[in-house]
């Protein structure tokens, strides 16, 4: 393409698709995946020194509700392109009424095509279910429509069907998700249909799919070929004999085969209202939530976070436990309930679950807490695949407690939620304190073993008198102060930034404990904040880039929870800096995106722009360096390293901290080509393997070289 030298290239962001245009979808409901939407950003970088900015076309289309809301965007492409607006308009229109009559004729080809198959007894056919990039395309599907038509057997791709009265039960926000389980359902009502999904190696989406997928499916036989580049003929043939003989005996037995009977079956849930928050039991009973005999289990996302949030739950009268960090049990619990391929967070929370309602769980109600949000990342599916997993374990008295991102993780209530934030900027904060102990202190052992007798003092004080807390932060920061000496002082500290995917970053296991590895080197490693997420959901809510549910109630909760956050915020960190390891400042997330969106659009959500705008605003002034942390085939830490690494360079900090403020400056020890550390680590629950292991020497050594200029130009030196 380059060879050929367009004048233009046209790239767009395609943020969302349409599926169904029979209701209403709110923002980030009919998401395309990180590639598809992050597509532009990452090629601009790739080939940012080959092709000119002003050349490229990329404009932000939202397809979610129509193709009209876009009309006004491509008026404007037209503009840039020297075409009139009107003429824009009517080439918009026209296309529009192409595309509406292809699709009414795909339909058509669709009804043609079941009217032949159902002409003959034996006939039967195969539907290609999966992206069309890669499930329609001759060379990413190698060649398998062939392979079956070969054998007389109809192929049908799964688009060229009417599914518009189908409908998705579970919250699954990912357009291709959408058609691909809508499919499902009218593949399973057909017995002449059966269905062959085609995946690539290490898709999100699809590793969170399948599962929904099978379960629509039920017993009825189907075919997943995951490939890649280097998918090998012979093993494809093998595997679609191997199907069509399954296919062809489950039609012989098809009359003595059944679906799992899960009548006798009845899951708990809970109900959150104006007049409380009640736990609906498996037999129907509702109790309140802060019945003694329902127990919340809080799932380890860092243990200091986890306890301090229980402890929040049990100041309010609730019966709350923290599940123990992770570990290699848990895991193995984890990947026994799961394929293997979802990401590690969700194994994790599987295998706590699992762990505890198989070895702990007494006669009680189990209510396990969790979070779920649409947009392109796997978290949303989480609820869903414990959903399935609570209902084929048939686990009674078993739900969760699920809030959501785009509602400001409003619902159950202003009081709880102003004691959650107060828990977590508390974990938050005093993750920062232990990791400079670990660093910092004549004897950091011993300093660990304070710290640890003293965070206990402070996380039974919340629960037994909350309001006390502040007081509560006073005493320990004295006490840390007094009975932990200072080697070196918190104003010379050396800082490494541990960003990237939230959950994983603030689970010790997940990274092994990497705050302790660098904390030898001499280097605090400050791990992204929790409540900066909360800080971040909160600016987009307020310049409407997410679309909260429309519930006066939580409008109101969230309002209360926001302002009395940056108070607590302040009354946190202040006292807590009097300990001697902890350096004052506030979160501000608009500097941070103010630097990323150059490159990524504020439309574009998640840790990607957060990552980058702290990469680009504090490393070289704060940061020695930056970590890129994410669950193995985590898409956003993959997309997230492609666009941030070729901005890593002093000249290009410099040259967007310009834009933002004109006036920056640099010390002239650093040299403009000189690389920023940044390293992307993605882990799976094992120890690291050597390639790792060299790769953190590495950033380590370019770490502490960078911390010495850093040290030299606060001096004022000169060399």
């Amino acid at each position: 393409m380059i060879d050929k030298a367009p004048d233009f290239y046209f790239v767009p962001t395609i943020l969302e698709m349409l599926v169904d245009d029979s209701e209403y979808q709110r923002l980030d409901f009919n998401c395309t995946c990180v590639f598809v939407s992050g597509e532009a950003m990452y090629l601009k970088q790739a080939y940012k020194d080959l092709i000119s900015d002003k050349r490229i076309l990329s404009p932000n289309l939202n397809f979610g509700n129509g193709y009209l809301k876009e009309l006004s965007n491509f008026i404007q492409i037209g503009l840039d392109l020297g075409v009139t607006a009107k003429a824009a308009e009517k080439a918009y229109l026209d296309a529009i009424e192409i595309q509406n009559s292809y699709q009414d004729e795909l339909i058509n080809l669709g009804n043609e095509a079941l009217e032949e198959i159902y002409s003959k007894p034996d006939n039967l056919a195969i539907v290609l279910v999966g992206r069309p990039y890669n499930a329609f395309t001759d060379i990413a599907n190698k060649g398998i429509p062939r392979k079956f038509a070969s054998r007389g057997i109809y192929v049908l791709p799964n688009d060229i069907f009417d599914l518009h009265d189908d409908k998705v039960d579970d919250n699954m926000y990912w357009e291709g998700g959408k058609k691909i389980l809508k499919s499902a359902k009218f593949i399973k009502r057909d017995d002449r249909l059966f269905a062959t999904y085609i995946s690539n190696f290490s898709c999100g989406p699809d590793s969170m799919i399948l599962s929904s997928f099978r379960e629509i499916m039920g017993t009825k036989p189907s075919l997943t070929l995951e490939l890649d580049g280097h998918t090998a003929d012979a093993g494809i043939n093998t595997r679609i004999d191997a199907a069509i003989d399954v296919i062809k005996n489950y039609i012989k037995l098809k009359s003595n085969i059944s679906d799992p009977d899960n009548s006798d079956f009845k899951s708990a849930d809970v109900e959150f209202g104006k007049e409380g928050n009640y736990y609906i039991t498996s037999e129907g009973e509702r109790i309140p939530m802060s019945d003694p005999r329902v127990k919340i289990l809080i799932p380890s996302m860092g243990d200091l976070n986890s306890e301090m949030f229980a402890a929040a739950f049990r100041s309010l009268g609730f019966n709350a436990q923290a599940l123990p960090p992770s570990n290699p049990e848990i895991i193995k619990y984890g990947k026994a309930v799961s394929s293997g391929k979802e990401c590690l967070p969700l194994i994790i929370l599987a295998g706590s679950l699992s762990d505890y309602i198989e070895n702990q769980k007494k006669e009680e109600y189990v209510a396990f807490f969790t979070v779920e949000g649409a947009g392109n990342c796997r978290l949303g599916q989480y609820p869903v695949f414990l959903r399935q997993l609570i209902k084929s374990k048939k686990w009674r008295n078993v739900t969760q407690i699920t809030l959501m991102n785009e509602d400001g993780f409003a619902g159950f209530g202003s009081k709880f939620a102003m004691r959650a934030i107060q828990a977590i900027m508390i974990g938050d904060v005093l993750d920062d304190v232990r990791s400079a102990i670990m660093a910092y202190a004549k004897n950091p052992a011993l300093g660990v073993e304070v710290f640890d007798n003293e965070f206990k003092i402070v996380s039974e004080g919340f629960e037994r008198n909350p309001e006390n807390i502040y007081e509560l932060l006073e005493h320990f920061a004295e006490a840390i102060a007094e009975k932990v000496p200072v080697e070196t002082p918190i104003e010379k500290a050396r800082y490494v930034a541990l960003l990237g995917e939230i959950y994983v970053r603030r689970d010790l296991f997940s990274h092994k404990y990497l705050n302790e590895i660098f904390a030898k080197k001499g280097f605090v490693l400050k791990i992204g904040y929790i409540s900066e997420w909360i800080y971040y959901v909160d600016y987009l809510l307020k310049i409407g880039l997410l679309e909260p549910e429309n519930s006066l109630r939580k409008k109101l909760e969230r309002e209360i929870r926001h302002f009395f956050m940056r108070s607590a915020e302040k009354k946190i960190k202040k006292a807590l800096a009097k300990s001697g390891y902890y350096k004052y400042s506030l979160t501000e997330i608009k500097p941070l995106l103010e630097h990323s969106k150059h490159i990524i659009p504020l439309d574009f959500k998640g840790e990607p722009g957060l990552t980058l705008g702290i990469s680009m605003y504090e490393t070289l002034e704060k940061y020695c360096g930056i970590i890129n942390l994410g669950p193995f085939g985590c898409m956003p830490t993959r997309f997230t390293e492609a666009v941030t690494i070729p901005e890593m360079t002093v000249e290009r900090k410099i040259a967007i901290r310009q834009e933002v403020e004109p006036g920056f400056k640099l010390s002239s020890l650093f040299n403009g080509k000189m690389s920023i550390p940044f390293l992307t680590i993605e882990v799976d629950g094992n120890v690291f393997p050597q390639v790792i292991e060299a790769r953190l020497e590495a950033f380590t050594l370019q770490a502490e070289r960078t911390a010495q200029i850093m040290e030299a130009a606060k001096n004022g030196n000169k060399s």
